[in-house]
């Protein structure tokens, strides 16, 4: 029996990782197709561009996890159907919930794994791959103003971020008490050496109730409690975060009175997605089970895309959904728990 289960392990996670190299292969090609358009800015090549898709691939691999375990599990266990051997197993006396275990089993083990990898190793990399890219194309990490932070009664305005965390084009608005504007700073950027962050080339007008007085500096000692990690975080897309990170940033923001609803809805997803893989890959089983006559692969690829590709679409929809009710991991949980029951109730029928 031991070998038994071994052999469906292995046979398991022959077919997701499989599964998981075609679609990534795909998906690569996406993103190399995508960045064509930026070969030749600056220093960005053909090698700074393939190696800026390696470094992407990680989260990639993460955020399939969920299809591949739906379409490697069809694949392996339909093989299996097709070639006799689960017939083989149930006439030598291995239960249908046996066989279930087993492949769950080895589910689970791989996506433990690729927690991991999703956690510590795909942030990381990510990181580094924006920065890669960013200084081979001589721009920063974030672009245009589209970056706000708040430090107290400050509220900061950012251009860019350079691969250090030092921020570019600073635009710092300080209220009073009463949060009438009080003065408007503006500077090239910010530079934290030895524990102490300086402003460089400031503009500041500070504010009164009859006359506005400007201070020009070349440079001038800024005392915050901002640090780079915060600036290199704030400038990532969620999706491409750590559930750490986004646990602590949206942590910050609720803190400073900011909307952090898209950064909670990242995290739940961040950590519904090992849980995704597994029910998909138990959806997987009575659809095994059940069509066991569908000898043909492409129809079980077919199917296994079609509900893939489903349950991607109304997660998505979902997260809008909650995001917009404010009730992300209440809303969230609904895909995961209706299509997690419908397999399961498919298997009792079934055994």
């Amino acid at each position: 029996m031991r070998r038994l289960v071994l052999y469906l392990v292995a046979a398991c996670l022959g077919g997701i990782l499989l599964v998981l190299f075609g679609l990534a292969v795909l998906f690569d090609l996406f993103t190399m197709l995508a960045e064509l358009e930026h070969l030749g800015q600056g220093s960005y090549g053909v090698a700074q561009m393939l190696f800026y898709i390696l470094l992407t691939t990680p989260r990639l691999l993460y955020e399939l996890m969920p299809t591949a375990g739906l379409i490697g599990t069809l694949v392996a266990l339909g093989g299996l159907a097709s070639r006799g051997e689960l017939v083989a197993m149930r006439a030598a006396g291995v239960s249908h919930w046996q066989i279930s275990a087993s492949v769950v089993t080895g589910a689970g083990l791989l996506f433990i794994v690729a927690w991991g990898v999703g956690e510590w190793l795909a942030p990381l990399s990510e990181t580094y791959a924006q920065e890669v890219k960013s200084s081979a194309r001589g721009r920063s990490l974030a672009v245009g103003g589209r970056l706000w932070v708040r430090d107290g009664n400050s509220f900061v305005n950012v251009g860019g971020v350079d691969p250090d965390g030092m921020p570019r084009q600073l635009q710092i608005y300080r209220v009073d008490d009463d949060r009438r504007l009080s003065s408007v700073t503006q500077a090239k950027g910010g530079r934290l050496e030895r524990g102490v962050w300086t402003l460089q080339q400031l503009r500041r007008t500070s504010l009164s109730a009859d006359q506005a007085v400007v201070h020009r500096a070349p440079a001038e000692t800024w005392e915050t409690g901002l640090s780079p990690d915060l600036f290199r975080t704030a400038v990532l897309d969620p999706q491409r975060m750590s559930a750490v990170a986004l646990h602590r940033y949206s942590g910050y923001l609720e803190d400073n009175g900011l909307a952090a609803g898209t950064y909670r809805l990242a995290l739940w997803g961040k950590l519904l997605q090992p849980v995704n893989a597994i029910v998909m890959v138990v959806l997987a089983l009575p659809l095994v089970f059940g069509l066991q006559r569908m000898t043909n692969t492409p129809q079980r690829l077919f199917v296994g895309v079609l509900l893939g590709l489903g349950f991607h679409i109304v997660n998505q929809s979902v997260g809008y959904m909650a995001l917009a009710y404010e009730a992300p991991l209440a809303v969230m949980l609904l895909p995961t728990l209706v299509v997690g029951g419908v397999a399961l109730q498919r298997l009792r029928k079934l055994f």
